[in-house]
């Protein structure tokens, strides 16, 4: 960090750079910082938007809810998604499919609405995620290249922003993250990938630490529902 000082004197204007009183900040700081403001959330509410775009698959936009509750060393998990996918082959004609999960701590149940019926997938608890760590480790390892980028704003939140690099040439992967200075979580992120395209979050709405309910992390599967269960580990 460069700090100038405007001095004035006779009508004259000094400039003084104080680059020794300060230092840029390293990826691992940063990172360090926002597990530091992310250390107290119990529980966050947070409004995004999706947009996925790639030469191989077809185009998508997202709505998204989401609820999460980490508390007494169990993870609570609920989000609701409105999606629209684009039809390759039919240009202006679109899809819409409705997805909820929910991970209740013991199961996770992804259900999927909108096509000829409801499909629903008993998966593994969802684990709280933490992805600042790993990035932390795998920039310790020499495995990415992380960069700290020019401090912007998404919204009205002030934000640190970090770019992450790994792999070269056509498997080369970036991701750009903007952490909210005021509480640490994502506030938007950018994956660029050569060959699958690029996905957008941008969050419009987040509350920390709201009240939850035990009811939003219950999920009843819907009568006529398939269900598929990828709990069960296969003998063969």
């Amino acid at each position: 960090m460069i700090r100038t000082l405007l001095t004035s004197s006779v009508g004259v204007i000094g400039f003084f750079t104080c680059a020794a009183i300060s230092h840029a900040e390293t990826p691992e700081e940063l990172i360090g910082r926002m597990k530091t403001l992310r250390a107290d959330i119990q529980t966050i509410y947070l409004e995004q938007e999706e947009v996925s775009q790639s030469p191989t698959f077809s185009n998508q936009k997202s709505q998204i809810k989401s609820w999460e509750q980490s508390k007494n060393g169990t993870y609570k998990f609920r989000q609701e998604e409105q999606r629209t996918i684009e039809n390759s082959e039919q240009p202006n004609s679109t899809e819409s499919i409705s997805v909820l999960t929910v991970s209740d701590g013991e199961f996770t149940w992804e259900e999927m609405s909108g096509g000829p019926g409801i499909i629903v997938t008993k998966k593994p608890a969802m684990k709280l995620a933490k992805d600042l760590d790993g990035h932390l480790q795998a920039i310790k390892d020499g495995k990415i290249h992380a960069e700290v980028l020019p401090a912007e704003k998404i919204g009205e939140e002030a934000c640190a922003v970090l770019k992450i690099v790994h792999g070269e040439g056509d498997a080369q992967v970036k991701i750009t993250y903007w952490f909210s200075e005021k509480h640490g979580q994502t506030m938007k992120y950018v994956f660029e990938d050569k060959r699958l395209g690029t996905t957008t979050v941008t969050t419009t709405s987040v509350k920390i630490n709201p009240v939850v309910y035990d009811k939003q992390f219950t999920y009843v599967v819907p009568d006529k529902a398939v269900v598929r269960d990828e709990t069960k580990v296969s003998d063969e």
